[in-house]
């Protein structure tokens, strides 16, 4: 893939630290709740759950685009499954 002319020399635009640090914290509570899940309901649910949630925090370090809605539904869907735990 090649740029176009006037691009060369242009830095990519950082992501603001806030972001990193969200993200490092979701892929790290993925593990607690992928355990939480696990112990009640089924283990297959919570292997596809902790899967879906690494790779979709994943994408949103890379920066790809329209990965946050990822980000957020897979989140979501975890606290809808744990709510009745907690």
């Amino acid at each position: 893939m090649t740029r176009a002319s006037g691009e060369q020399g242009k830095a990519a635009p950082s992501r603001p630290r806030e972001v990193t640090l969200a993200l490092v914290l979701f892929l790290v509570s993925a593990f607690p709740q992928a355990l939480a899940i696990a112990h009640f309901y089924a283990v297959g649910f919570a292997s596809l759950h902790l899967l879906l949630y690494l790779w979709f925090g994943a994408r949103a370090a890379r920066g790809r685009q329209g990965s946050r809605i990822g980000v957020t539904i897979t989140a979501a869907v975890a606290w809808i499954f744990l709510a009745p735990v907690i």
